[in-house]
């Protein structure tokens, strides 16, 4: 009976991509000016995340009065995904009760939390080197030779682990900022080619020797495009061999730069030149 829960955790991640959605849709199609304000206070009034005490850390509560945690799916860490309200951009103590809510749910093997736990690890840094060795277990316990993993139900769904999970650790956009394998070990060589980010822009790049190549980019829709910059030199977007004026932001995690986009434009980004 979860009739006296109050502020599920999962319902509140919920409601916070619909209403971010209803404002990008809103201003992006010059529709419903009129219902932002009431959109965006209803947003920025949310509760917060509840927390609680679990084996010496600080871990999301499944909800705020009512059902405090479950050892059978991974609820605990949907609001980050699928439904997106925490990434790499949040601030640092809640990604830090984050990780410590992946830790201590340790749901790697779990016939209900497979197709969204890895993800969510994923989009919230955790460390790469056990996601990977973690996924390589599952491999060997359940899944059939042609690498199709089982838990007694789910079908596709399960299918969806894999690549989601890799995709976010080698490219996140989910916040608006484009970000080349932030989730990835550097020591380890990869690339991956044609990933839709949001914003319409479809990207390829490539990771060797702990060094980020060029990245090249396309914008379907001609929006606004902003990058953390992979270099320490800084960076310089290119159009046709003609540089693209940018406009540069100082966050957290390094410089951001913003360029606008036409649709249809191929771009090129790659290390200042000194």
């Amino acid at each position: 009976d979860y009739s006296d829960d109050f502020n599920p955790i999962l319902t509140l991640g919920l409601l916070r991509l619909v209403f971010r959605g209803l404002l990008d849709i809103s201003e992006y199609l010059g529709e419903d000016a009129d219902r932002r304000e009431k959109w965006n206070h209803i947003l920025t009034h949310l509760s917060d995340f509840p927390t609680q005490e679990r084996e010496g850390k600080t871990v999301f509560r499944y909800t705020e009065r009512g059902m405090d945690w479950c050892d059978g799916n991974s609820l605990g860490v949907q609001h980050i995904f699928p439904a997106g309200a925490i990434g790499l951009s949040s601030d640092e103590k809640l990604l830090e009760i984050a990780r410590d809510t992946v830790t201590v749910m340790h749901r790697w093997s779990d016939y209900n939390a497979f197709p969204t736990f890895f993800t969510a690890a994923a989009r919230v840094g955790y460390d790469p080197e056990i996601i990977l060795s973690k996924f390589k277990e599952q491999f060997l316990n359940h899944s059939f030779p042609n690498l199709f993993s089982y838990y007694g139900g789910g079908g596709i769904e399960c299918c969806s682990a894999v690549p989601s999970c890799i995709n976010e650790m080698l490219f996140q956009s989910h916040e608006g900022i484009l970000r080349f394998f932030p989730v990835w070990e550097r020591k380890k060589d990869a690339a991956f080619c044609r990933l839709r980010g949001y914003g319409a822009f479809v990207v390829s790049a490539e990771l060797k020797n702990g060094v980020v190549g060029c990245v090249a980019l396309t914008s379907e829709k001609g929006r606004p495009c902003s990058v953390l910059c992979p270099w320490e030199s800084g960076m310089t977007v290119l159009e046709n061999g003609a540089p693209v004026p940018c406009e540069l932001r100082e966050t957290r995690d390094g410089t951001v730069y913003t360029f606008e986009t036409r649709a249809g434009g191929q771009y090129n980004m790659e290390p200042k030149k000194e």
